[in-house]
């Protein structure tokens, strides 16, 4: 099981929920994916920001999510778009340690830029946590030609847990 960015935490979380019901997860990839609570450098997230989105809409964003979410009152939140309504559910979700290993498919901007190594995934995977460099940046890493490499190891990761 794998997933990209915020898929890697919906990947990360239906790991756990299958192990909770008895099967086994023989892989588990992350592809850049920043842990729950990680503090990400103030660059990466201009990046992402844009024109669009400017840090007053961003900070107001943060403010309702602290007023509003403690108070269970999530349900009477609209959401502008369907990027405010992504980072309301990343600032919500709480992990639980993952008690195996998993491959963390790291992009090379990403590891410079968030301030943490393996972008704080080690406090929450206890097993091994094996670092695969990705060239380029968080974008560009599932974009020819860096999903070429991504793709031949996630296919020998693949290969591997299927053998075990």
């Amino acid at each position: 099981m794998a997933g990209f960015s915020s898929g890697g935490l919906v990947a990360y979380e239906m790991a756990q929920q299958l192990v909770a019901a008895g099967e086994r997860v023989g892989m588990l990839g992350l592809i850049d994916v920043f842990a729950p609570g990680v503090k990400i450098d103030r660059r990466w997230r201009r990046r992402f920001r844009g024109p669009g989105r400017p840090i007053v809409r961003e900070l107001q964003e943060k403010l309702y999510f602290l007023l509003l979410h403690p108070l269970s009152l999530d349900r009477w939140r609209s959401f502008g778009s369907v990027g405010e309504a992504h980072r309301w559910a990343h600032w919500s979700y709480r992990a639980s340690p993952w008690r195996g290993a998993a491959d963390l498919f790291l992009a090379d901007e990403s590891k410079r830029l968030c301030g943490e190594p393996a972008l704080g995934w080690r406090r929450y995977v206890t097993g091994e946590l094996r670092i695969h460099p990705i060239p380029h940046d968080h974008g560009m890493c599932v974009k020819p030609p860096a999903v070429i490499e991504l793709a031949r190891r996630l296919q020998v990761r693949l290969d591997e847990a299927a053998e075990s």
